[in-house]
This record gives C-alpha cells, structure tokens and sequence, in this order.
C-alpha cells in the first residue's frame, strides 16, 4: 500500500536506491567481481591502443609492385642431378603460370604480371582504392601472399604445403619497365647458371657471361641449344588485362631489353 502511495518520482528514486543496494551486494567493499566482457569496453580499451598499430597507406599516385618469392620451392622442385636429360621441372613451370593467372583474376586492380621460377611480380594500379583494401600495404601482402600459397597448394594437391613471401615496391612511372626488364634478366641468367653447373665442367664451370654460357652448352656434349629451350622456359611469362573482356590474357614473356615497348604497351591502363 505504501508503494501505491507513493509519486512515480519517489517511486524511481526508491528503485535506484534498491538497484543500488544490489550492486553493492554483488561488489562488496566496491570492488568488481564480474568480468568486463562488453563491446563497449572492448572498443574503449582497443581505441587507446590504436595508436601501436603499423598502418601503411600506398598514394593513389604510386606506382606499384607487388613481388612474392616461393618460400624453398626452387629447393624442392629442382631436378635431380642423375637425371641430366631433364634440364627443368615441367609440372613445376606449369604450377607456377596457373598460379600466376589466378593470382592475377583474384585482385580487379591487377595491371600486369610477369612470373619466371618461383618468383611472381605483380603491377597493380592504385587509383583502385576499394579493390587494393584502401592501398593499406599490410592487407594487400598478407592477403595476397597467404591467396598465392593457397592457390598454388591446391594445383600442386599433395601433402606438403609451400608458401609464398611478398613484399612491396614503389617506383616512378619512368622505372616500370626498367624493373620489369631487371627480373627478366636475372631470371634468365640464373636458369642459365643452373644449365651451366650441371652440364660444364672445368673452367667452363666458371663462366659468367650470357654469350660464353650460350655458346659453351652449345659445344659441350651432348649439345645444349639454349634458344631450343620453350619461350616460357628461357624468358618467363607475362599475365595481362585484355581491355575487351576485363580478363587475364596469359603469353610467353618475350626479352623485354630486346623489345622496350612490349611493357609499355600492356601497361597502357595505367595512363
């Protein structure tokens, strides 16, 4: 009857006071018993540290690669040395170029690719800012390496699992091609290298320049015509957006010191 009597005021103060006097059951001496386990203590706690997180933005003005290394797959796939007849790995080339494709089709910003070996470098176009995971340099190489060993593992579809590094570079648009034509031409000098030390011997084991190499398989026996090699094999290969379709279109990279305008021409998305 007293709690009829009273004004609904009196009646809220009365409620406060007991749901006060009930806490202070919960919590004696003041002290918090219960976990703060709320999004909103989450969020509050997560906001002061904020601060601590590495976040890297690229400019939409960059110009950018993304360059992902096969983490001991060159180790791994490599012919064995008794079979001689077998200059490379046939199912590994072919590994690498499907992976390279898909790679290339999972990211819209994908510009051009050029992959020789284990190594993959992709040129993606930044204006893209949604596409590239707003240009943050963290999500585009964890994302993008962690989707390249996932593609290539299951291509591969055996037990052992192999991964991809990745890492970034940005360059003026006057160096593109120049980076291009660098990796073609360290890649071809290092299957060339591996030709040499597993069919030369003595001093011809010792040579460094393209021409000798060339000309010592050549003479050695039994003879190694280098340029009999498939284009892929020898040179690497090139994935590029087809403007018409919006598609991945796969080729055999030629030498781009040999033809200076092929990048530029494949690049033109960019301008």
């Amino acid at each position: 009857m007293q709690e009829q009597n009273k004004s609904p005021s009196q009646q809220r103060k009365h409620k406060r006071a007991e749901n006060l006097l009930w806490r202070k059951q919960r919590r004696p001496n003041g002290k918090r018993h219960d976990k703060p386990y709320s999004y909103g203590f989450a969020k509050g706690q997560c906001g002061k540290r904020k601060q601590y997180e590495i976040k890297t933005t690229i400019k939409a003005t960059d110009y950018c690669v993304l360059r992902f290394d096969g983490v001991e797959m060159t180790k791994s796939f490599k012919v064995p040395r008794e079979k001689r007849q077998m200059h490379y790995n046939k199912n590994f080339v072919q590994l690498m170029k499907n992976t390279a494709l898909e790679l290339f089709e999972f990211l819209p910003s994908s510009v051009f690719l050029y992959q020789f070996s284990d190594e993959i470098s992709l040129l993606i176009d930044t204006k893209q800012i949604e596409n590239n995971y707003d240009n943050r340099i963290e999500k585009l190489l964890s994302i993008l390496s962690s989707k390249a060993s996932v593609i290539f593992n299951r291509l591969h579809g055996e037990q052992k699992d192999f991964c991809f590094d990745g890492r970034v570079i940005l360059l003026p648009q006057d160096k593109i091609a120049d980076y291009f034509e660098c990796r073609q031409s360290f890649a071809i000098i290092k299957f060339l290298e591996e030709l040499r030390s597993r069919n030369l011997v003595g001093e011809q084991r010792n040579l460094r320049k393209y021409g000798e190499i060339v000309e010592a398989l050549k003479n050695c026996r039994p003879s190694i015509d280098y340029f009999a090699f498939p284009e892929d094999v020898r040179n690497g290969v090139v994935v590029y957006k087809n403007p018409l379709i919006q598609k991945g279109m796969v080729a055999n990279a030629p030498e781009f010191l040999a033809d200076r305008q092929y990048i530029k021409d494949k690049i033109n998305l960019l301008q």
